[in-house]
């Protein structure tokens, strides 16, 4: 909301006119109310302005990564002179980062891309914090550079949603400017695995149970195998994925292994980012490796216990009970942006 006009007007000021895209990929579209506040009414009423739809929109195809990934941009993109990526950075469970060129894909490309580099996220590295040898990182800046995304103007922010300071300029080297700075803002060392962590994501992240569960993966992390999460999240938008709770029926059904899953990424039966997250949680949602609880209002017990998690009823009679025997018990109150690391791992 503030950096816009300021960009905006640098650029009529050149004798350039402005047309703003909202960079969706396949999330739901944000409400009106939500885009007043994040954009302004007189700006959305000013400037032309595009919802991207990743499934029906048009779009221009400008080439293939080195990981096969067809780089579909939507067109509107395509067509201008210079495309400039306004978006912030903080830790993410698969990219290493958000920010950079993220902005393009999974932003504003087309769902055949998007699914594509999806179906990386089953590798081990693509894990939080990591950049150099990520694969969906890798593959996501190779498409910002095909797809030939300008500059950005990317935001350290504090998890409350303040700004701790602004990188700009080449999409990939002001990216890992940036990317240093959140490191030191949000990562952790602690000496060993925890017996118990409680963790909520964190601002509104956990709108609903698709952002609220990054905090689990966030947990999982550095969570002893046979310790128990507990994860607090509102979720007052319920799960938004009702073929992730259909595909999960069927593993528990038909007793799929992590091959038969990976089977159906391939074959391409199921959506990547639903089979990656059943693929990469297998021992979470379906071994139960370590006990999952979770506080919410916004789900039914029918579609926690579908998720492989246990419901709370009584959040501080549970938390009571649980650090009883817990010899490491580690807060995270900001899940979804703070992260841990082990000591030497």
């Amino acid at each position: 909301r503030e950096v816009l006009p300021i960009v905006i007007d640098e650029i009529e000021r050149r004798g350039g006119s402005v047309e703003i895209i909202y960079a969706k990929g396949t999330h739901e579209p944000p409400t009106q109310e939500f885009l007043e506040r994040k954009i302004s009414q007189e700006i959305l009423e000013k400037y032309s302005f595009i919802m991207h739809d990743a499934y029906h929109g048009e779009y221009t195809f400008k080439g293939i990564t080195s990981f096969g990934t067809p780089v579909w941009v939507n067109s509107a993109a395509a067509k201008a002179d210079i495309r400039i990526g306004i978006g912030s950075i903080f830790p993410s469970e698969v990219a290493g980062f958000t920010g950079g060129c993220k902005i393009l894909l999974p932003g504003i490309t087309a769902f055949p891309t998007i699914n594509r580099n999806h179906s990386l996220f089953i590798s081990p590295k693509a894990k939080i914090g990591n950049i150099a040898e990520n694969p969906v990182r890798r593959d996501i800046d190779e498409a910002g550079i095909i797809g030939e995304l300008n500059a950005i103007i990317n935001f350290i922010m504090t998890a409350d949603g303040k700004v701790v300071k602004a990188f700009s300029g080449h999409p990939i080297k002001a990216h890992r400017a940036g990317v240093k700075m959140c490191r030191e803002i949000y990562m952790s060392k602690i000496e060993s695995k925890a017996d118990l962590i409680i963790i909520s994501p964190g601002g509104t992240e956990d709108i609903d149970f698709v952002q609220a569960v990054k905090a689990i993966f966030m947990a999982d992390a550095v969570c002893r195998d046979g310790g128990t999460i507990i994860l607090v999240a509102a979720c007052p938008l319920g799960t938004q994925w009702p073929e992730l709770e259909e595909y999960l029926n069927e593993v528990r059904r038909k007793n799929k292994s992590r091959e038969d899953i990976l089977k159906d990424i391939v074959t391409g039966k199921i959506e990547s980012i639903m089979g990656a997250m059943v693929y990469k949680k297998y021992h979470l949602m379906i071994e139960k490796r370590k006990k999952v609880l979770i506080y919410t209002k916004g789900l039914s017990h029918e579609q926690l216990d579908t998720l492989g998690f246990d419901v709370v009823e009584d959040l501080q009679q549970v938390v009571d009970e649980e650090v009883k025997n817990k010899r490491r018990i580690l807060v995270l109150p900001y899940g979804a942006y703070n992260w841990a690391e082990v000591e030497g791992c």
